[in-house]
């Protein structure tokens, strides 16, 4: 689960050193803490306090004395509205608000809200710095009293804008260590590296086991990229090294120890994770006979250990998979578990492996799912930060862009001189600024998504284009799946079969087929290819092979029966929506399946179910179901009928989620 990206971030401006002249002192920061942490951690907060406001930003420190997450929102509110608020960041254990119906707002996170809400909630601190959202307390949790679960409501806004930036030093559990001590050392460590603030000249790229497919083009270009964002990796100034996690059967040694380099700024670590865990390796590859036995045997070992019934599943392997019984007569002999434990931990580094470790790089960015999961007791991102060592976790700009993105960012003018900075980075933030201001247009972003010789530069321009439908769209996904730049194409790709407008078919299919389509890109346009109506595919995939030969389209053409079969069943799916004999857990996942298919061919299927049926459960999850058909080409025919429809619904929980599908789509 990637919570838009979740780290625990400290900006540039507040921990390392960006400075406001004395002449601008239009902008305030705001520290807001818990009481018993003021109490005993004082000294360090003031003179974290004071290093920042000797910067020349007003910095106010606000105890929370009420410790509900309205409270905390309506003072920063107001301080945003009276003193120029442009962040805050919260130390120690700060309530922590737990967002139901908001799933929408985060990027992978599409969970049963069935489940516990302590799991099936979102916790997201945009409740602090999104104003424009609005919420509705429901309950505060009865065993974890710092979390308190609000609804989303229909009636503030469904995308997140945040006005200010925000931010959390929350200690992990450490043995040895309170909290508070834990903190001061933090705040010591913030101050100092502050004054010693650095220019990022050396840089090291991670790709870990099963990130982003393996692609290989994805690291390459990322290569291309970083050297562009970074002056002093292309002038030659700088040192931009990549580890992959194929170098080493156990490669968690080599990537420790080059985060622990004294001298390197920024780790960008991309793979797998877990709260407590980032997962680097997969199992060995190896060209020796043995090993692949012996990984065998540790493989069937691992799922009989897991199965409720182990004498049941160690017979279902030998009959099945015709494998020894002697592969599998040590499952629990005790020194046998303990050496498959070893080499799994061997694989990931884990808390544990963090204690007493110091990590050398200042900024550390784990692109990983649920490392940054600060609403937990323990998380591993924190036990970099919270460690000794030089890393503070942080996003940087430059100082001046800092105070202009805070208190200027109506000043057009200069937002346009920005516009033609060389600074790849520069440029792209203006491009930002002036699109939410809404003086640079469409045609201008497509020009620049087309002709600008930077990878991040174009970048930017079909993200901004995309940001919301428009008349731009196809034409700019069609341009985008020719990019140079894989992730644009990869994006370009995930657009394509989020929109499904019949002007894209074509373009998808050549792409499904043709033999230099990158692993991540092929994967987003088989998605988008199997999401269009049966036979208009079928003859999109003909078309794409015609006049093609050699052993590699033969296979293709073999391929189409696959696809048949793939679209075929899909279809069943929606018709069975009317079928009684049809449990209803297999209608909702085929309902619950929306949110990532977008699948518009059977529209006039979901209106009908949605007219007809008598399930209210089912009928609740489609009304939420159509708000992520955000990109869809059909989004204005799904919005003209759900507000036709909430006008008539009598349940009053599936009217609300309509109108907030149609405040989602019209957002």
């Amino acid at each position: 689960m990637k919570i838009r990206k979740v780290f625990i971030l400290s900006l540039f401006v507040i921990l390392l050193g960006g400075s406001v002249t004395a002449a601008k002192k239009a902008g305030s920061f705001a520290i807001v803490i818990d009481q018993e942490v003021m109490e005993r951690c004082k000294v360090s907060i003031d003179q974290y306090a004071a290093s920042v406001e000797a910067d020349g930003l007003k910095t106010m420190v606000i105890v929370d004395r009420w410790g509900v997450p309205d409270s905390i929102r309506e003072v920063l509110h107001g301080l945003y509205l009276t003193q120029n608020l442009e962040g805050v960041v919260f130390v120690g254990d700060i309530p922590v608000p737990m967002i139901r119906n908001g799933q929408h707002l985060t990027t992978a996170f599409k969970m049963d809200q069935a489940r516990a809400w302590n799991r099936s909630s979102v916790p997201s601190d945009r409740f602090y710095d999104d104003f424009d959202l609005r919420f509705e307390y429901l309950k505060r949790d009865s065993l974890n009293t710092l979390y308190h679960y609000y609804n989303l409501s229909p009636e503030g806004a469904q995308s997140v804008q945040s006005e200010i930036y925000s931010a959390r030093i929350k200690p992990p559990k450490r043995d040895g260590k309170t909290r508070f001590e834990l903190i001061d050392d933090f705040l010591n460590k913030a101050v100092r590296e502050k004054e010693s603030a650095r220019t990022i000249l050396n840089v090291t790229f991670f790709a870990g086991h099963g990130y982003n497919s393996g692609c290989l083009v994805a690291r390459q270009d990322e290569r291309i990229a970083l050297t562009g964002q970074f002056v002093n990796l292309a002038n030659g100034k700088g040192m931009l090294n990549y580890i992959d996690h194929s170098q080493d059967d156990y490669v968690k040694p080599r990537l420790m120890a080059e985060v622990g380099r004294e001298e390197l700024d920024l780790a960008i670590l991309h793979h797998h994770g877990a709260p407590e865990t980032q997962l680097l390796n997969g199992i060995p590859n190896t060209s020796t006979a043995s090993i692949w036995l012996e990984m065998a045997r540790k493989f069937f070992r691992g799922k009989i250990r897991s199965a409720e019934d182990s004498i049941a599943s160690k017979q279902y392997y030998i009959d099945n998979y015709n494998i020894p019984e002697s592969w599998v007569a040590n499952v629990f002999n005790p020194e046998v578990v303990l050496q498959d434990s070893l080499l799994d931990a061997s694989l990931d580094i884990h808390i544990e492996d963090l204690e007493g470790y110091e990590p050398g790089a200042r900024f550390v960015m784990l692109d990983a799912c649920f490392n940054g999961s600060f609403h937990l007791d323990d998380y591993l991102s924190g036990h970099y930060i919270f460690n000794p060592g030089h890393t503070v976790v942080v996003r940087g700009d430059l100082s001046d862009l800092n105070y202009s993105i805070a208190h200027r960012r109506n000043d057009v003018k200069r937002w346009k001189k920005l516009l033609k900075d060389d600074n790849p980075e520069v440029k792209a933030l203006a491009m930002k600024v002036l699109y939410a201001r809404g003086v640079l247009s469409l045609e201008e972003l497509y020009r620049i998504q087309v002709t600008d010789p930077v990878s991040t530069v174009r970048l930017m321009a079909f993200h901004l284009i995309h940001k919301k439908p428009n008349e731009m769209a196809v034409p700019s996904i069609l341009a985008g799946l020719y990019d140079s730049y894989e992730l644009i194409r990869r994006f370009a790709a995930i657009e394509a079969g989020r929109n499904q407008s019949p002007l894209l078919l074509e373009e998808v299919m050549k792409g499904r087929v043709a033999p230099a389509t990158t692993k991540r890109v092929e994967f987003q346009l088989r998605d988008a290819s199997e999401a269009y109506p049966r036979q208009e595919a079928l003859r999109a995939y003909d078309a794409a092979l015609e006049g093609k030969e050699g052993v590699w389209y033969e296979e293709k053409a073999k391929e189409k029966a696959k696809l048949e079969a793939t679209l075929e069943r899909r279809e069943k799916d929606f018709e069975n929506l009317f079928d009684p004999e049809v449990k209803a857990r297999e209608k909702r996942l085929t309902i619950t399946g929306l949110r990532n298919s977008n699948n518009v061919a059977y529209l006039d299927h979901l209106f009908r179910f949605m007219n007809e049926s008598d399930d209210i459960g089912l009928k609740l999850y489609l009304a939420e179901a159509f708000g992520w058909f955000t990109h869809s080409w059909k989004r204005e025919e799904i919005v003209g009928f759900c507000r036709a429809r909430a006008a008539v619904e009598s349940d009053e929980a599936v009217k609300n989620e309509l109108l907030r599908t149609v405040r989602r789509l019209t957002d």
